[in-house]
């Protein structure tokens, strides 16, 4: 599938919005409705912030302002779920895949009957970042985490988009599965109820894919941001972002679906959590360092019709 220009740039948000309070004026209203200016230094240039008016401490930010941002959770894998089956117990269901080897296989030959043209589906995609200690002072820090979540899709205001069986569209928003290394498999269960497998399959943690041909996730999905992606976007719209030393470390990556006992997808789940450190990044002639990031990526593919 291809991802939305807008959330490739969240990483580069996070980091420019995050350099811009070196001098970021927000407008304060007072109990008489007066706006009262209030310059924030950035914690880098060492300089105190301003202090606010007793009277006004309280109006600073809106109270609409004043919750945390909401972000997607991103639970922790049940191990009753992504353990393997203890030694000499059988899963259940006769012929049910039980090996990282048989689950992947399973999985891959059920994509390639979407991407040959068998089946369509409902498609439907959502980002969500949550931004760390940027600037130091908790009122910018939150104002930058709004700008950021505009740049996103929470799953509240994610579209579906319908693409029929047998258009190109189908086969190409559908990701692949070209992965062959069991290996690069932390743990897959497949447990049949009613004819029909439930399969998880979870990845080993990979930091900053260069691209998704040199990728091991990018084997299995194509929600990521890999490396080459990313900077090259940061070249052609944010051209002030310079000299940047960053890592993404994909924690635990997901596949959660349902397949018949024929073979047909029944729903399909991709879960993504990157945790972002920026070692150092240079904006303009202002340099910050030691940065942090969370970013959560989810496509959900569902209502396959195989007729």
């Amino acid at each position: 599938m291809k991802k939305c220009k807008p959330f490739i740039l969240l990483l580069a948000a996070v980091l420019l919005l995050g350099a811009c309070t070196t001098r970021l004026e927000i407008r304060f209203t007072d109990k008489n409705g007066n706006d009262i200016p209030v310059v924030f230094p950035s914690a880098d240039v060492g300089a105190p912030a301003e202090t606010l008016p007793a009277e006004t401490q309280t109006q600073a930010i809106r109270s609409e302002d004043t919750a945390p941002p909401e972000t997607a959770a991103s639970p922790s894998p049940d191990p009753a779920e992504t353990a393997p089956a203890p030694a000499g117990q059988d899963l259940p269901g006769s012929g049910t895949p039980a090996t990282k080897e048989e689950i992947l296989a399973l999985y891959k030959a059920a994509v390639t009957r979407v991407r040959g043209g068998e089946a369509g589906y409902d498609r439907k995609t959502w980002e969500a970042t949550a931004i760390g200690d940027v600037t130091g002072i908790p009122a910018v820090d939150h104002y930058v985490q709004k700008e950021v979540d505009k740049r996103a899709t929470p799953e509240s205001e994610a579209q579906t988009v319908t693409y029929e069986k047998g258009s190109s569209g189908a086969a190409e928003m559908f990701p692949d599965c070209t992965l062959t290394d069991a290996g690069q498999i932390a743990s897959a269960t497949c447990v049949q109820e009613g004819g029909v497998y439930r399969v998880k399959i979870v990845m080993n943690d990979e930091t900053t894919p260069q691209s998704v041909e040199n990728s091991m996730l990018g084997g299995i999905t194509d929600i990521i941001i890999f490396r080459r992606e990313l900077e090259r976007e940061l070249k052609e719209k944010l051209s002030a972002v310079k000299n940047y030393d960053y890592e993404i470390v994909y924690k635990a990556f997901e596949v959660d679906c349902e397949i018949t006992a024929d073979g047909r997808f029944i729903s399909v789940r991709h879960h993504a959590v990157g945790e972002v450190h920026v070692a150092s990044v240079q904006i303009l002639f202002l340099t910050i360092r030691d940065k942090n990031a969370t970013i959560y990526m989810d496509a959900e593919f569902t209502n396959f019709n195989y007729g």
